[in-house]
């Protein structure tokens, strides 16, 4: 019997009153994760991170998004196109697929 998953796409656009440049010195900076998750998630790097993501960059974390309940998340960098893109892959967490791309 093959299993069956249900994907989902959302996408969000938002224009930011800052150059290419900028935006991605930011984005592309995992400190500033904590900065652009929602509080209510409690959201919590665990692994040592560098000042700019790359291609194979492994990430811990921890989240709670229900009732405070911790929640352990592994995820990868898998592509990185300065300034214009990145996208990182679930390797272990709370989702059976999440494959996130920001542009």
């Amino acid at each position: 019997m093959k299993a069956h998953i249900n994907t989902y796409c959302i996408e969000r656009k938002q224009i930011l009153p800052v150059g290419l440049e900028q935006a991605w010195q930011f984005f592309s900076n995992p400190a500033n994760l904590r900065s652009i998750t929602p509080p209510w998630l409690d959201f919590t790097i665990t692994s040592k991170i560098p000042e700019v993501i790359y291609s194979g960059l492994i990430m811990t974390y921890r989240i709670r998004p229900l009732g405070g309940i911790a929640v352990s998340w592994v995820s990868e960098i898998t592509h990185v196109q300065a300034p214009y893109y990145f996208v990182y892959e679930q390797q272990s967490g709370p989702y059976r697929f999440c494959h996130h791309q920001h542009l």
